[in-house]
């Protein structure tokens, strides 16, 4: 730590912002590490489909959250999309029937959809 003690004129304030700013661009000059993304960040989607396994076991999460959530008057509805191999959830109102909330949004579903019917037709026309 470096002293400031010897330094006329500084009030202790003052030699207590300079010990401050010693140690700030001390602590700015160490090198800090980059965070490593994971090897293997492609954006490619896995369409694997599930096992037997799997799907038992999602089916067994889905009624537990149906149980979960039937007090409160909100019905839970879990669709498998296979062609994106991603989920869809719908909550919606048990008495009207009315949909709450779709995870993730019907029409972000209908875009990814087409931007792969898009890419397949790109890789046809180029292979």
């Amino acid at each position: 730590m470096t002293d400031f003690s010897g330094v006329s004129g500084l009030t202790s304030v003052e030699t207590e912002l300079a010990r401050q700013s010693v140690a700030q661009a001390t602590l700015a000059s160490v090198p800090r590490p980059h965070p490593q993304l994971p090897e293997n960040t492609s954006n490619e989607v896995d369409t694997t489909p599930l096992t037997q396994e799997e799907e038992q076991g999602l089916n067994g999460a889905v009624e537990k959250l149906d149980q979960v959530i039937k007090p409160l008057s909100i019905g839970l509805n879990i669709q498998r999309i296979e062609s994106l191999n991603r989920f869809y959830v719908e909550l919606f109102d048990r008495e009207t029937g009315e949909v709450i909330r779709e995870i993730p949004a019907r029409q972000i579903i209908q875009m990814q959809e087409h931007v792969r019917q898009i890419q397949g037709l790109m890789f046809d026309k180029f292979s």
